[in-house]
C-alpha cells in the first residue's frame, strides 16, 4: 500500500505518514483518500485535507445547524459539500427541498464509495435536486430563491466567490441566512477575519463563531449574515441535531482581530 505525509508541504505542520485508499485526478483536481493514525479515513483535494473520520461532524455540525436554526428554512441552496456530509446534517431538519450544486461529480463517487457509512444515505433522499455544475454558473441564471444558501466550499480564503458576495445574496429570499465556512481564524493565517470583512457590508447582521478543528490543527471559522436579526450566542441545546456540547466562546485576542 501506497504512504504519502499529511500537511508535507505545510511548514508549521508536523508530518503524518497515511496510507493511501484512492489516488485519482478528475478533470478539475486531485481527489486522495487515505486512512491516517489518529484521524481515520481522511479526504484530500489537490493536497488540502477536506475532511476526517475522527471529526467531521464537529466541522458539519457547525456549518448547518446554527444556520438552520436561525432561518428554519424550507428550502435550502448548498454550493459544493460534494463528500454528502453537510447533507446528513440537513436532512435532520424538516426542509422539504436542498439544490445541491456540485462542480466535480467525481469527489460525490469517491465519497459514496468510502464514507458511504458517515453519509448515513444522505444522496438517496429523494428531496435532494443535484445538480453538477459550477456554482457560480447556477447562481448567475436561477431566477429561484432560497430561505437558507450555504458555501462549502474547498478554500473560501482563496476563492473567488470572496468577489461574487452579491450573488449568494441574490440567491436569497427576504429574510433568508447565508452561511459558509470562512477558513482558518488566526492572527497568523486570517482567511476566516478577511472573508467576515467582505461578507458583512452585504448584510445588516453577520457572526462568525469558531471550534478548534483537530485534524485541521486549526481554529476554524464559519460565518452566518443576514438581514434580519440574529440573536447570539445561542444555547447548543437548543440546536436540533447537535451531537455535543459546543459553545459561542470568542477570545478577546479574535474579537480584536476582526475590529482592525
Amino acid at each position: 500500500m501506497w504512504k504519502m505525509r499529511l500537511y508535507e508541504n505545510i511548514p508549521d505542520k508536523n508530518s503524518l505518514l497515511y496510507d493511501i485508499l484512492e489516488w485519482r485526478r478528475s478533470p478539475y483536481q486531485e481527489i486522495i483518500v487515505g486512512k491516517a493514525p489518529g484521524l481515520g479515513r481522511i479526504l484530500l483535494l489537490d493536497g488540502s485535507l477536506q475532511i476526517a473520520e475522527l471529526d467531521e461532524r464537529i466541522y458539519h455540525e457547525l456549518l448547518i445547524h446554527p444556520a438552520m436554526h436561525f432561518s428554519q428554512a424550507k428550502r435550502v441552496l448548498l454550493l459544493g459539500a460534494g463528500d454528502g456530509l453537510a447533507l446528513r446534517e440537513l436532512w435532520k431538519h424538516p426542509v422539504e427541498r436542498v439544490t445541491m450544486v456540485e462542480l466535480d461529480k467525481e469527489v460525490i463517487e469517491v465519497s459514496k464509495r468510502w464514507f458511504g457509512d458517515l453519509q448515513e444515505g444522505s444522496f438517496e433522499d429523494p428531496r435532494l435536486e443535484l445538480i453538477i455544475g459550477d456554482a457560480l454558473e447556477y447562481m448567475e441564471k436561477s431566477n429561484e430563491r432560497f430561505d437558507l444558501v450555504v458555501g462549502d466550499l474547498v478554500d473560501p480564503g482563496d476563492h473567488e466567490f470572496l468577489y461574487k458576495i452579491e450573488l449568494f445574496k441574490k440567491m436569497l429570499k427576504p429574510g433568508g441566512v447565508f452561511a459558509t465556512n470562512a477558513g482558518a481564524f488566526n492572527i497568523s493565517k486570517p482567511e476566516a477575519q478577511e472573508l467576515y470583512k467582505k461578507i458583512k457590508p452585504h448584510f445588516k447582521h453577520t457572526f462568525i463563531y469558531v471550534h478548534y478543528i483537530e485534524s485541521f490543527d486549526e481554529i476554524w471559522g464559519f460565518i452566518v449574515a443576514s438581514d434580519k436579526e440574529l440573536s447570539f450566542p445561542v444555547r447548543w441545546p437548543e440546536l436540533k441535531g447537535i451531537s455535543k456540547d459546543y459553545n459561542f466562546y470568542m477570545p478577546p485576542y479574535l474579537k480584536k482581530a476582526l475590529e482592525e
